[in-house]
């Protein structure tokens, strides 16, 4: 049976073309954003040997050397070099690239755009998953009022767009979430209101819907968030051991998780699919906190897990860690050199 050979491109701006937040060029969106940039070249991390890799530009020899020593790297082109025909595999799927890949001759199998932003919408997990008692949309700065009026204990207002504990604001004493609320409802005529919750454990669950149908679990993946949700770190191992006496509830949320699965495969989405969940106080599981229609920082750490260190305990995270898996600067022309204060890091236990 012969190998199927995928050519990836790592399109980590998925979430602000969603919001409309990118231009209509493909090199340029990458180029204006510094963490775009950098991390379009995490699919050296899970890619196979026989792959190929897209990027805005060529590492440095040095980078390419030092990540040959634990990855068996893709054949790296540029966005201006690669031949025609290629078979794409993306972080997600991408208006953008679907026009670049028809105008340059690839193939871009994914599911409908407007699929794509329906299902990564908020409203869609709000509507769809249990959420934590007391959540609320609001529509008006007087909602707003009556919810927090209502509801006791510290409250979270997020946007309809936005994910990775990114586009949410604490209600505190002051000016700045009245600004943030004013600001997303004039631009989205909605925000979600939610009870800030204690989170005692994260973890996320990655998923594959294959095209014809099928439904694959690749595994788990605990997460260190900050507290109001903004990823800094995931850590892959034997699930018993990383879970431990909260198994069962993680058993709950991998059935919870295949019937919205199956919902979503309904609707006529494949590809892949992260779950994020949290553990809240002694025993309260809140099986879905987010839906993203992409890989996620889990996938690569579990893959990476799974094909260089099985049988190891695997963590990355950002800034600190022993071995650092992106460029810390990339060449962008004779004159202009981009330096990078991000790094993802790998280390192993």
């Amino acid at each position: 049976m012969q190998t199927m050979h995928f050519t990836h491109l790592a399109n980590t701006f998925f979430e602000e073309e969603i919001a409309g937040l990118v231009n209509k060029n493909l090199q340029s969106t990458i180029c204006c954003a510094p963490l775009a940039l950098l991390l379009q070249f995490l699919p050296i991390i899970y890619a196979k040997k026989a792959d190929s890799l897209i990027v805005t530009h060529q590492p440095m020899q040095d980078y390419i050397a030092h990540m040959s020593k634990y990855f068996d790297g893709p054949d790296i082109m540029t966005l201006e070099t690669v031949r025609s025909q290629q078979n794409l595999n993306l972080w997600a799927p991408s208006q953008l690239i679907e026009k670049w890949a028809f105008k340059k001759g690839h193939v871009y199998d994914y599911p409908a755009w407007n699929l794509a932003k329906q299902l990564q919408s908020k409203l869609f997990c709000y509507h769809n998953t249990k959420r934590p008692l007391g959540s609320s949309l609001l529509h008006t700065m007087q909602d707003i009022d009556h919810w927090k009026n209502s509801v006791k204990g510290p409250l979270l207002l997020k946007k309809v767009w936005g994910t990775a504990g990114r586009g949410h604001c604490l209600i505190k004493d002051d000016s700045k979430w009245t600004e943030f609320a004013k600001k997303e409802l004039m631009a989205s005529g909605v925000l979600i209101g939610e009870p800030f919750l204690n989170r005692r454990l994260d973890f996320s669950t990655q998923w594959m819907i294959e095209k014809e149908g099928s439904i694959l679990y690749l595994g788990a993946v605990l997460q260190k968030n900050t507290p109001l949700g903004n990823y800094r770190a995931s850590i892959v191992d034997d699930e018993d051991k990383l879970f431990g006496e909260d198994k069962h509830l993680f058993d709950s949320h991998r059935s919870y998780a295949l019937d919205l699965l199956k919902k979503i495969r309904g609707m006529g989405f494949w590809g892949h699919i992260g779950l994020d969940a949290m553990i809240v106080d002694k025993d309260g599981l809140i099986p879905v906190v987010e839906i993203n229609l992409r890989k996620t920082m889990g996938y690569v750490a579990l893959m990476a897990q799974r094909n260089h260190f099985p049988h190891q305990r695997v963590t990355m995270s950002f800034n600190e860690g022993d071995i650092p898996l992106l460029p810390n600067q990339l060449q962008l022309s004779l004159s202009r050199t981009q330096s990078f204060k991000t790094q993802f890091y790998l280390s192993l236990s």
